[in-house]
This record gives C-alpha cells, sequence and structure tokens, in this order.
C-alpha cells in the first residue's frame, strides 16, 4: 500500500487501477490523495461489495468501481471506455490538477 502509494503520486500513469485492501495503506485514502492532485482515471476494485463502499470509493473520486471476482475482458473493456473518455473528453489538457 505504501508504495503503491508512491507510486500512483508520481503522476505518471494515464490510469489507476486500485485495489481497496491493500496492506499497510486503504486503497480508498490512496483514491482520495491522488484525486487531490490528478484527473486521471481511476478504477477501484475492491472484494468489498456493500453499496456503501462502492458510493464511498466513487465519492472519493473513483471513476469506477469493480467488485471481485470480475473477468479480466470486463477490466480491459472498462479500461477502454475510461481511456476513450480520457482522449475525447480532455483534447490535449492534462490529467495533472494545476
Amino acid at each position: 500500500g505504501i508504495e503503491g502509494e508512491a507510486k500512483a503520486m508520481s503522476g505518471e500513469y494515464d490510469l489507476l487501477i486500485l485495489d481497496v485492501m491493500l496492506p499497510g495503506q486503504d486503497g480508498f485514502e490512496i483514491c482520495r490523495k491522488y484525486r487531490e492532485k490528478y484527473l486521471a482515471p481511476v478504477i477501484v476494485v475492491s472484494a468489498k461489495k456493500e453499496d456503501i463502499d462502492k458510493i464511498h470509493g466513487l465519492g472519493l473520486g473513483a471513476d469506477d468501481y469493480m467488485t471481485k471476482p470480475f473477468d479480466v475482458k470486463e477490466v480491459i473493456a472498462r479500461v477502454q471506455v475510461q481511456l476513450r473518455h480520457l482522449q475525447h473528453g480532455a483534447g490535449e489538457e492534462s490529467t495533472h490538477l494545476k
């Protein structure tokens, strides 16, 4: 979790896939911190299936929330959707907040 947060906060990614239950650092907290600084899409994946968890993750800035188990093809499709939105919606805007 701590190492993942450091990598996420480097800002080098077009999209993050972030697990909620990470050792040493909660994925929800990483999402919150990331969203304060960056606009790149965040897809949260979690074994937490309760509506309150999904609402919490989306409220912190996640663009999508997937519950485990899931099919890899679905993950690929959701990544493609987010990247398509980024390409069409952002134009030449940066994924970094100014």
